[in-house]
């Protein structure tokens, strides 16, 4: 009988643990879920005529959209700011804009997880590439 006292069983909980938070923090929140280009809901007031003041959201412009990815070849699906979809646009496609967009400009931990699995899948292809042998005269 182990508690939760006992270090097996403790850095099995901890590892579970930390893994639950990790999963929750790469999944909550509106903004962690897309791709907003650094476009955040802004508040302020609605001023009135005779000045008087009530609190109000101005939301970014988000529409869901389907991106072809040439490095995975399928279909990724976000919720976009259309700012993001002009620099998408600008970039030349959506793995020009994850790839070359630093970290902080993205913000976004689903943008971060596609963007390290097409460098990993570039490597793989790199190394498989300088693996081939070349062809003999």
């Amino acid at each position: 009988q182990s508690t939760w006292g006992d270090t097996k069983t403790t850095k099995n909980k901890m590892g579970i643990l930390s893994e639950l938070i990790n999963i929750t923090r790469s999944h909550c929140g509106r903004s962690h879920r897309s791709l907003f280009h650094g476009k955040n809901i802004v508040t302020g007031n609605n001023v009135s005529h005779s000045n008087r003041k009530t609190k109000r959201r101005w939301e970014p412009n988000v529409q869901y959209k389907k991106f072809f990815s040439e490095i995975l070849g399928k279909d990724l699906r976000f919720r976009v700011s259309t700012t993001a979809l002009r620099c998408i646009d600008r970039k030349g496609g959506i793995d020009n804009y994850l790839l070359t967009t630093d970290s902080a400009q993205l913000d976004s931990p689903i943008a971060e997880d596609v963007k390290r699995y097409m460098l990993w899948i570039q490597a793989k292809q790199k190394t498989a590439l300088s693996n081939a042998s070349p062809p003999s005269q």
